[in-house]
């Protein structure tokens, strides 16, 4: 079909040649709810079942007959490509679906045992925690979550793909959204959509490059990190749920971020207050601050730990854009 080339296994062998992991999505269940099979549709020839899928009434369960087509389909996902990653869209939650997520499950990572390497199962709905990884598209979690999760989103706010007149997310909410999902014990899978010719629009160079800068500079916070035991403090409320990124407040710079990485401590702060950040997790109840520096700054900075916070004031001079690390050496 299309270019009668295998792009799949293409574009596994550069990406893979780069030294990343190679993801691949299955949207095939979501063709039986997806597609219309009212009259003077090409949906409702048969010719084209194969496309679409049989034509059938609205609320029909999925078929058994494409059921075993969709498992077919799946299996040659994972016995072709041999993907470090599988993310599944909607419909696969559906009740008819239930037996097939058991297997797919169980077939993936018993094919992994023998590639000889770890996998990433996600699914959006219906799988038991610690079983595979939770997805929460175009949305976030409130709450620090015990077992690991992910977001996927766009750089584009209209578009997954290439669209003209796109538009497009500052880097800004990207860094924040970044952080706020890795101290929640989170992953950010992050969509990007080239031109037909492979070249990256600006819009989307601009978001990379941004995002990229200040990870030049704050990596460290990023990371092979884990979450602490809180994931952060602060009055911006963060909207829970699919399809809700929109609805995010701007974080102010009393919203704060925690992640551990070894002894370290760092407390991400959201915006740059005109005298000092007071970090109220930190107070002398949450065990005894010997050190605090800021990522980035040779500069020293002047601190006190209190009883209802740490209390650091503001450098002369911010190291980066969009969010500000302080390193935070905390004794138990």
């Amino acid at each position: 079909m299309g270019p009668c080339r295998d792009i799949v296994t293409e574009l596994g062998r550069v990406v893979r040649a780069r030294g990343l992991k190679f993801g691949v999505s299955s949207h095939r269940a979501f063709n039986w709810r997806y597609y219309t099979h009212e009259e003077d549709f090409d949906s409702r020839d048969p010719a084209h079942a194969g496309l679409y899928s049989p034509a059938h009434p609205k609320d029909q369960p999925a078929s058994p007959e494409f059921l075993a087509d969709w498992w077919a389909r799946t299996r040659e996902l994972m016995d072709k490509y041999q993907p470090d990653v599988l993310w599944f869209d909607f419909c696969w939650q559906e009740d008819e679906f239930e037996p097939y997520r058991r297997q797919t499950a169980a077939y993936y990572y018993n094919r992994a045992l023998e590639w000889g390497k770890g996998v990433v199962l996600n699914y959006k709905d219906k799988f038991p925690d610690g079983t595979a990884v939770l997805d929460v598209e175009r949305g976030k979690l409130d709450l620090l979550r015990e077992h690991y999760w992910q977001t996927d989103t766009s750089i584009s706010s209209k578009s997954w793909g290439y669209v003209e007149d796109d538009e497009f997310r500052s880097v800004t909410s990207l860094v924040h959204d970044l952080v706020d999902i890795v101290a929640k014990n989170g992953n950010l899978l992050l969509s990007v959509g080239p031109r037909p010719d492979g070249t990256i629009p600006q819009g989307y160079a601009d978001g990379l490059l941004g995002i990229g800068e200040w990870l030049r500079i704050n990596g460290e916070a990023i990371y092979g990190t884990r979450h602490w035991q809180t994931y952060g403090e602060g009055p911006t409320h963060t909207p829970e749920g699919r399809f809700n990124e929109r609805e995010q407040a701007p974080y102010t710079d009393r919203d704060i971020r925690f992640t551990v990485n070894g002894s370290a401590l760092y407390a991400i702060c959201f915006g740059w207050p005109e005298h000092e950040w007071r970090i109220e997790s930190l107070g002398s109840n949450a065990g005894k601050v010997t050190a605090v520096s800021l990522v980035g700054s040779k500069e020293s900075i002047s601190w006190s730990q209190e009883v209802n916070g740490l209390r650091v004031k503001t450098p002369a001079r911010k190291p980066c854009d969009h969010a500000y690390t302080l390193k935070v050496d905390l004794r138990s």
